[in-house]
């Protein structure tokens, strides 16, 4: 668990191999990359069938190439031909404290 997390921590993948000369890889790395070098994003993210969503709210639903979904939350962000469409009232704000890493959920005060 990543608590008080102030860069982003963006998670990806393909469908079709970054070998292959139609694939889905190139595209997730690249907006992937640009979403990782937001300053906006202080939270894990999953980008795939560009879309941005929360890390905690993806499941995955299904084995092609929209697999992903986020059922109860609405996706961060939305990438078009055109832009990259950030939905900045959705995002998590940015954390005050220090960062840890814990990985002992022994350790989680959910109090």
């Amino acid at each position: 668990m990543l608590e008080n997390l102030a860069k982003p921590v963006i998670v990806t993948g393909a469908m079709v191999p970054f070998n292959q000369a139609y694939n889905d890889a190139r595209n997730n790395i690249i907006v992937a990359l640009k979403f990782a070098a937001s300053n906006e994003l202080s939270e894990v993210c999953l980008f795939s069938n560009d879309r941005l969503l929360r890390g905690n709210r993806a499941v995955k639903a299904r084995v092609t190439m929209s697999s992903f979904e986020s059922p109860n939350y609405p996706p961060l962000a939305l990438v078009n031909a055109e832009k990259l469409e950030l939905k900045r009232e959705l995002l998590r704000p940015q954390p005050h404290g220090t960062f840890r890493s814990i990985y002992n959920l022994r350790d989680v005060n959910l109090s």
